[in-house]
């Protein structure tokens, strides 16, 4: 089966999935503790997975109307790069408690990206001001929207923010 035509299934398959997952969310419970309620982050997640899956399912689209051989390139170099992300995935949830959210996602996200990117296209500097900016962004998000501390290990000093 053509990597397109195989896009176009998983794609239909995540848009149903968030889909159902966006009407599970309906099905939660909640107090008005805060003013973000605990149906908030399913349905992110869920409108965010059926955003991605339309990105997806176009992009598949506009493959198999050029049929060109472009996408096999382009498949082939993920397939190279799966087991070392999920290596540096790992390796990122077994040191999070020790090290804390923050350090440990900047190294995750740099790690991630300079191995997904083409030596030649890598962009050093954008990786680090993404890999020092989202974890702090997303700690501060969960700490004070959601009133959830995340592991601060080396950085005991976010407890008292």
């Amino acid at each position: 089966m053509k990597p397109a035509k195989r896009d176009l299934i998983v794609s239909f398959g995540f848009m149903l999935y968030s889909l159902f997952m966006f009407w599970g969310s309906t099905k939660i419970k909640t107090a008005k503790v805060n003013t973000i309620s605990a149906k908030f982050m399913p349905r992110t997640i869920a409108a965010l997975i059926l955003f991605l899956a339309l990105i997806l399912f176009i992009r598949a689209l506009k493959v198999l109307k050029e049929e060109d051989g472009t996408e096999a390139a382009i498949q082939e170099k993920g397939t190279n790069v799966v087991l070392p992300v999920l290596g540096v995935l790992l390796a990122g949830a077994i040191f999070m408690k020790r090290l804390g959210f923050i350090p440990t996602m900047v190294l995750v996200l740099f790690s991630v990206f300079t191995m997904i990117e083409e030596k030649e296209k890598r962009r050093y500097g954008l990786y680090a001001f993404l890999s020092l900016m989202l974890p702090v962004l997303i700690h501060f998000l969960f700490y004070k929207g959601f009133s959830v501390l995340l592991p601060v290990g080396v950085l005991k000093f976010l407890k008292y923010l």
